[in-house]
């Protein structure tokens, strides 16, 4: 009887995976991450805790994933040779965006390199218009010599987005079965498989990013799943997605764009179940790990999605009014803040005499000072452990063998010394600056939004979670904090709370009244069709599959939506008036002001 499941969360510098058995004991491992290939991580981890568990791999029935693969990937510049094909006069569709800076005063503020250089931006004579007409077939012959330009230069994945393809994908379909018979070999992403929404940049950006992604993360699943086999482990694997549901793995391959916040997701899940149970209104998960801290809001134990992520910013948030930083992906994500702020973080004085935190991090290779493993750099665990906030023995119960006095030196060569102050207190400085730069992630789920912080509860989890808990929670004024059990694993156990989703979205641009149901409802129900299908086909049983429908609205001449969700999966004149009441009250909640105005269906 295949009882047991253990769930495995990949992190900057440590990997976490808890077990469960058939009688709900839980057994957890945490060790060293492992970048130069993340799935040995993975795989001693999930021997190391099947055999404190003493759970037999033939009884695993499910592997649980959260993975950094993707997210790396993308902040590295580390995917492959990408080729995008777009419309004839698109070409630069990436490079102008939004004409949004995150930083409005920076003159010096650059955008990040497009993920595909213009040399490898293809254009393809075509045409549809906004109504779904074909106006020009694609000029396929002329685009063969661009494509095989493209593949000589090393291209092994082909983005493909057209101008209102949302409307009608045919001229999509048409280019990548013209790509797939002339480079068998080439991976290939259409922008209506992974995002069939209006916008034609959040298309493009977001086909592009799933497109470099797929060979990275394809591979590495494939690694992780013939380890497992060799572990004798025969159990369908499920990765973690954005927006806090578990996705069959061989969906994962096909669609890694829906993975890049796939550990923080679980996370989320646990603070917000733990909320529920103790009772709590309004909390603010906090998950503090070696690279990054992450914050997200829950309110009466509900997490918040929100339908886009732009991944690459100094302070990566899902909902700031200030976006254009990073690589846009319209998905449904969770809301949450992150920012490069963890145990490995490394700390310096700048040539203005100012000390800095991060972003940059020791990782897991080399790691932090202490860990004598070649790291030489100070760093935030480096000062805990000065300061006695954490133990040589609690690091050794993770697998490092510490050594206070190399973090000694390393304070005292990067820090005390440039500042002439003793090595406590330039660990105690250290420590104070990484909380003022958690804190900028806690009000962006919060103070940003008009929510005040004293109204909230702090639950805290990840490696370094609780040792900054009490003077975090101190710097922003929040009376309460909670610590939960497993806190250190915390993100890696939410995925056994986690269900098996999937998400599909598509544009439907109509004002919301009574005739609304006449135009949505044919492909409301091809769609739950198709998603019910596709969950079959992983496995799941067909009487235990729930179908929720959430629909984006926004008053007219807007150009932004807020989503609510609609009572069962058909629309009619009940639920259009209730759908109208809930966007009202969001709208008021979201920015103090509404409830008059014509509203219309985005999607």
């Amino acid at each position: 009887m295949t009882d047991a499941r253990v769930a495995a969360d990949v992190g900057g510098t440590f990997t976490d995976v808890v077990g469960i058995d058939g009688s709900g004991r839980l057994t957890a491992a945490k060790v060293p991450s492992t970048p130069e290939g993340y799935e040995r991580a993975v795989l001693y981890g999930v021997a190391e805790t099947l055999t404190r568990g003493v759970i037999d791999t033939t009884l695993v029935g499910q592997v649980l994933h959260g993975t950094t693969v993707g997210t790396n990937a993308v902040l590295e510049h580390s995917g492959p040779a990408t080729a995008l094909v777009t419309t004839s006069g698109f070409q630069d569709v990436l490079e102008i965006g939004r004409l949004r800076t995150p930083t409005l005063y920076d003159l010096g503020w650059q955008k990040p390199p497009a993920l595909v250089p213009r040399r490898l931006r293809l254009e393809v004579d075509e045409r549809i218009a906004a109504d779904g007409t074909v106006l020009r077939a694609p000029d396929l012959e002329s685009l063969g010599p661009l494509l095989d330009e493209a593949i000589a230069l090393g291209v092994v994945a082909v983005a493909i987005c057209l101008i209102n393809s949302y409307i009608n994908p045919a001229h999509e379909d048409a280019v990548a079965r013209f790509i797939a018979d002339r480079h068998p070999g080439v991976i290939v992403t259409t922008s209506t498989e992974v995002s069939r929404e209006i916008g034609e940049f959040e298309r493009s950006s977001t086909a592009v990013v799933n497109a470099y992604l797929r060979p990275v993360v394809s591979t590495y699943l494939d690694s992780l799943v013939q380890g497992l086999g060799d572990l004798g482990i025969d159990a369908p694997l499920f990765v973690m997605q954005s927006s806090g549901g578990m996705m069959p793995a061989s969906d994962a391959a096909r669609l890694p764009a829906h993975l890049l916040e796939s550990g923080p997701a679980a996370g989320v899940l646990a603070a917000a179940r733990i909320a529920r149970n103790l009772g709590i209104d309004q909390a603010i998960s906090f998950d503090m790990g070696g690279t990054t801290a992450k914050a997200s809001l829950i309110a009466n134990g509900n997490v918040s999605r929100v339908g886009e992520l732009s991944i690459g910013t100094e302070i990566s948030a899902t909902s700031r009014l200030l976006k254009g930083g990073g690589y846009t992906v319209r998905l449904p994500v969770l809301d949450l803040a992150e920012i490069g702020a963890g145990g490995g973080s490394i700390a310096r004085v700048d040539l203005a005499g100012g000390l800095i935190v991060g972003p940059a991090s020791a990782g897991a290779d080399p790691g932090p000072a202490c860990y004598g493993r070649g790291g030489t750099r100070a760093t935030v665990t480096d000062a805990n452990l000065v300061l006695g906030y954490v133990s040589t023995e609690y690091l050794r119960l993770s697998g490092v063998q510490a050594e206070i006095e190399l973090a000694r030196a390393a304070i005292s060569r990067d820090v005390a010394t440039p500042l002439g102050l003793s090595v406590i207190e330039a660990a105690i400085a250290i420590h104070r600056v990484a909380d003022q730069q958690m804190a900028r992630v806690l009000r962006a789920v919060s103070t940003e939004r008009g929510l005040s912080l004293e109204d909230c509860s702090l639950i805290v989890f990840g490696g370094s979670g609780a040792l900054h808990a009490a003077s975090l929670a101190e710097t922003v004024r929040i009376g309460e904090v909670v610590v939960p059990p497993f806190a250190g694993v915390l993100s890696a156990l939410g995925m056994l709370w986690a269900p098996v989703e999937l998400t599909k979205t598509e544009t439907v641009l109509a004002r919301l009244d009574h005739t609304t149901g006449d135009l949505v409802n044919a492909r409301i129900a091809e769609l739950a069709r198709d998603q019910r299908q596709r969950l079959v086909d992983a496995g799941i049983d067909r009487s235990t599959i729930a179908l929720t429908l959430r629909a984006d609205l926004r008053y007219l001449g807007q150009a932004s939506e807020l989503a609510v969700v609609v009572d069962g999966l058909e629309v009619n004149r009940a639920t259009v008036e209730q759908m109208v009441k809930d966007f009202h009250s969001r709208h008021i909640a979201t920015y103090g002001h509404g409830g008059q105005g014509e509203v219309e269906i985005v999607r």
